[in-house]
């Protein structure tokens, strides 16, 4: 353990010059030359040019460092003496959060100016013969003249000194690994164990770092891999996280028995938890309990864990996933607990909302709780108490959910009506703990009925979220549609079927029988095929006028939803029901175009003044549902599946999806419902009947 972090910058400088030499940092104006050859001369805030008076005393090996933020407080040791040298040395902090991101770009800018008056704290090494470290290098790589960045890690009790080691021509050849306290040193040597095994898959080789040595060095521990090219990972899960991961855990693919799992983690858990306070040792024996209770005779895919699977430890390369930092690995861990980690570790570190990570299937949740239990473990020997505390809430966040869920399974219809209407599984849910005054609503819709409609079933089904599929006889664009086995599937687990015309043509188009035939033909073959009442119509391509209303009024539904976005109040008429956010990239001229369209001036105002410079249709969303949070209103997202597979936009709507989830105080409704739950309220404004002219804008 380190005293403080100017113990921790001797120690690392103390390893960096190695051969168990002791730092003695000197000044200039009070220098003196050590009596054996061998040490080396650590200086102060050295004047320009003075490499050149030690080299006249034998000192021709020197490394000159600008200490960062300062030597009170350091964490990363850049190369002074040439711009590029120093501007590569940068790439040993690949910063995610926006402003680290802005503060490193201000540092490259000043960097590539060459002005050095920025470099506050230097220190310099100087001595007569090769440094240890410059001997290893020269060992492994052949480069005889090496550059060095360094850097430190936050946690001081696992706290290690890693290398960047370069050529003079700024190619990076590796990174070293060097620990500085005794934990430390065993994570050094359990990751080039695990380095060394991974080699020998083949699959595994072109994502992992290559181990160029490893073991004991220079008195202690050192670990020297190849550098990863490539740029940062994604901060989303994507096909090919889903890849890599099947990949590595191929490579000890087994299945456990949930009983084993439960009986592993047990005894960890009790020499853990006398480290922490009266509150966790209740809280962890209620994990086990539960997750036994859940296992019990069941089995869970287990295989080899990254153990700190995070976009920071991630490079993307020739369109393969790379992945570094091994130290936390294990071999025979459930495959679910490095995409919990991901998601959560992003979450927390990018101040994203942290939505549920997992499905509603015991397994999977037993799997999740005993994932953060077993975190809590690993940030024990980290000392890191902000994560602890973090997964402390998560833990009785999700315990109390468990509790619910199983109780209301139990409760009656009759006193259930006021936390679920399931419709065989899945439909309106609402939270009981608290009922606010300002209700806070979520409903999805997906148009045009295409196949893979049934991919976003499933991802709302993992979540507990209902959704409306508005479908039309004849494809969009003459595309196949959903059998009818597949509608009456959706159907009966709980989702809302709706009327998306016969031929998905601009309604405002046909008159008299054409118009009537669209809109009535539509309910009645689609209540044939699924063996229920269809209460809801959306318009095709969102137009529609004075017609159309009254024709979908006169065939006998309940209600109709538009394409007018950005929408979040509960003030609409039960033909106009518009969306919060499109699942898709639009432009932000689209957005103002739609606002200007319908006319919405309180939208159009709302959305220059607060949304317009949101990037992302997720961030955009997220800011949306937030808003709904802080004032209640509801939240509509709507979409289409065949455009979320052209665009390739799955990952970012589980993101969306995530988001949006499992959240206390939020009630999750299909269209349908929320038009019921409305319908008393006098928010509810009057029909179109008296205000029309055509509306909405061309979206399917």
């Amino acid at each position: 353990m380190f005293d403080s972090e100017k113990d921790s910058f001797s120690r690392a400088i103390g390893r960096f010059i190695g051969s168990g030499h002791r730092p003695a940092f000197q000044s200039l104006n009070k220098l003196h030359y050590p009596g054996d050859p061998a040490t080396p001369l650590l200086i102060l805030d050295p004047p320009k040019n003075v490499e050149f008076d030690l080299a006249r005393q034998g000192y021709t090996h020197s490394h000159c460092f600008v200490v960062l933020p300062s030597r009170n407080s350091p964490r990363w040791l850049l190369p002074l003496g040439n711009p590029c040298w120093t501007l590569i040395g940068t790439q040993i902090y690949t910063p995610y959060a926006p402003t680290a991101q802005m503060m490193k770009g201000l540092l490259m800018r000043i960097i590539r100016t060459g002005w050095t008056g920025w470099a506050r704290h230097r220190v310099l090494v100087a001595s007569r013969e090769p440094l240890p470290i410059e001997v290893l290098v020269a060992e492994v790589t052949g480069e005889l003249h090496p550059i060095f960045a360094l850097s430190l890690g936050n946690q001081l009790a696992v706290r290690k000194l890693t290398v960047q080691v370069m050529r003079p021509d700024g190619e990076i050849l590796g990174y070293m690994k060097l620990p500085l306290t005794g934990r430390a040193t065993e994570r050094v040597r359990h990751e080039g164990m695990v380095l060394e095994r991974l080699w020998n898959s083949p699959a595994l080789r072109p994502h992992i770092p290559q181990l160029l040595r490893a073991g004991t060095w220079d008195e202690s521990s050192v670990l020297f891999q190849s550098a990863l090219p490539g740029e940062l990972g994604p901060t989303s899960l994507a096909k090919m996280h889903e890849n890599f991961l099947q990949t590595l855990c191929s490579v000890n693919l087994i299945d456990r028995s949930g009983q084993s799992l439960v009986e592993e983690i047990g005894p960890k858990w009790d020499k853990a938890v006398v480290l922490l306070d009266s509150k966790w040792k209740e809280l962890g024996q209620e994990v086990l309990v539960r997750s036994a209770r859940d296992l019990d005779r069941l089995t869970i895919r287990c295989g080899v864990s990254h153990g700190d699977f995070a976009p920071w430890n991630t490079r993307v390369h020739q369109g393969r996933l790379l992945l570094f930092d091994w130290e936390s690995t294990q071999w025979e861990a459930p495959v679910s607990w490095d995409i919990f980690h991901f998601g959560l570790q992003t979450a927390v570190s990018l101040n994203k909302g942290i939505g549920s990570s997992f499905t509603t299937e015991h397994t999977d949740r037993a799997s999740y709780l005993l994932y953060l239990l077993c975190s809590v473990i690993q940030f024990l020997q980290e000392e890191n108490w902000t994560a602890i505390g973090c997964r402390q809430k998560l833990l009785l966040s999700e315990l109390e959910r468990t509790v619910y869920i199983r109780a209301e399974e139990r409760v009656p219809k009759t006193q259930a009506a006021r936390s679920i209407d399931r419709q065989a599984g899945i439909g309106a849910r609402m939270s009981v703990s608290r009922v606010c005054s300002a209700p806070r609503i979520v409903t999805t819709s997906w148009d045009d009925g295409d196949p893979r409609d049934i991919k976003i079933a499933e991802l709302l089904r993992s979540r507990g979220l209902p959704g409306t599929f508005y479908i039309p006889i004849l494809g969009y664009l003459g595309k196949t549609t959903l059998a009818p086995v597949d509608l009456r599937a959706m159907s009966s687990e709980g989702f809302e079927i709706g009327a998306h015309s016969v031929s998905h043509n601009i309604l405002t188009r046909f008159t008299g029988g054409q118009l009537e035939r669209e809109i009535t033909v539509c309910k009645q073959k689609l209540e044939q095929r699924i063996g229920r009442e269809v209460p809801m119509f959306c318009y095709p391509n969102g137009r529609y006028n004075q017609a159309v209303v009254r024709e979908v009024k006169r065939a006998g539904y309940e209600g109709a939803r538009t394409t007018r976005m950005l929408a979040h109040a509960l003030r609409f008429a039960p033909f106009e029901m518009p969306i919060t956010l499109h699942a898709y990239p639009h432009a932000k001229s689209s957005h103002l175009r739609n606002l200007a369209r319908t006319p919405n001036v309180r939208g159009l105002c709302e959305y220059l003044g607060r949304f317009s410079r949101i990037d992302g249709w997720v961030a955009l969303g997220k800011k949306l549902f937030d808003l709904v949070l802080q004032e209640g209103g509801m939240w509509h997202l709507y979409g289409h599946s065949w455009e979320i597979e052209k665009l390739g936009m799955w990952s970012d709507l589980q993101e969306m999806l995530d988001y949006v989830s499992n959240r206390e105080g939020v009630t999750y409704v299909t269209n349908h419902q929320l038009l019921r739950m409305l319908k008393p309220a006098r928010s509810i404004r009057s029909t179109t009947e008296d205000r029309g002219v055509e509306r909405g804008i061309a979206q399917g």
